[in-house]
């Protein structure tokens, strides 16, 4: 019953984009996912899951990489079009003091790792469509997702 408890909190703060999920790879549990420009061996890759963006970075390369980033709310840059307001929670989740709490990002040769960000808790979206291209910088290099479209 603990156990069943621990893995429950674990599964949400994954799916809350508090934690990194690192399950079989991505591209079983997802072979048809659309990559990013490579950058220095690091993929970024973005989809939309309902309201919600699954994040994957992938390091193609043959070394281990090791970085203290700032929080995953923080550590993605969401270029929206069009911008959405923020809402309550995400004016306080993404509030520039809230910068403080680092997260070690282990990328291991030819191994992806995922996070998932609550775009509809975080933004005030309304009906229609919303075009989403995401970015992140990792040991020196500037990576760039696809574009996808949040409904």
């Amino acid at each position: 019953m603990i156990g069943r408890m621990f893995r429950g909190i674990y599964h949400w703060m994954a799916l809350s984009g508090l934690l990194m999920k690192d399950d079989e790879p991505i591209e079983k549990r997802d072979p048809n996912r659309e990559w990013g420009p490579p950058s220095g061996g690091l993929l970024l890759s973005a989809k939309a899951k309902g309201r919600r963006l699954s994040m994957v970075i992938k390091n193609q390369g043959a070394q281990e990489i090791r970085e203290t980033i700032p929080e995953w709310v923080f550590f993605y840059k969401l270029q929206m079009k069009p911008q959405p307001p923020l809402s309550t929670f995400g004016k306080h989740a993404l509030d520039p003091a809230r910068k403080s709490r680092p997260a070690g990002l282990v990328l291991n040769p030819a191994k992806a790792i995922e996070a998932e960000i609550p775009v509809e808790s975080l933004y005030q979206l309304g009906s229609g469509k919303y075009r989403v291209c995401a970015t992140c910088d990792v040991a020196g290099r500037h990576l760039v997702s696809n574009e996808v479209i949040l409904e």
